[in-house]
């Protein structure tokens, strides 16, 4: 089938919201233990089915220590550990340029 709005057989070409951030149409908000999360669905995946390991993750920081983050994302593990497990400090890496935008946004709204 042909489809005026399929670009080089890719179907999400022309549905894609132009704008990606907390104004985007896409952008969203979670909230799990207390931790918000927001995010543009059209541009980072999020799931809920691991929601029960980021509670125990929180509960297995302890007060002061540093973290590694590796994949952070929108911020899964390190605003566990920032906000439950109080960590001192967490290094955060994440390629994804959107979702370090979300997890940018993250830090600041669970201050």
């Amino acid at each position: 089938p042909t489809d005026s709005k399929i670009a080089n057989g890719n179907p999400n070409i022309g549905f894609m919201p132009k704008s990606s951030g907390a104004s985007s149409p896409g952008w969203i908000t979670v909230t799990e233990h207390k931790i918000s999360q927001s995010f543009d669905l059209t541009r980072v995946m999020f799931s809920r089915g691991n929601v029960t390991e980021k509670k125990r993750f929180g509960s297995l920081v302890q007060q002061g220590e540093y973290v590694l983050d590796m994949y952070a994302g929108i911020g899964y593990y390190t605003l566990p550990a920032l906000v439950h497990g109080n960590a001192k400090h967490v290094t955060a890496c994440e390629w994804n340029p959107h979702a370090l935008n979300a997890l940018r946004f993250n830090l600041k709204m669970n201050r």
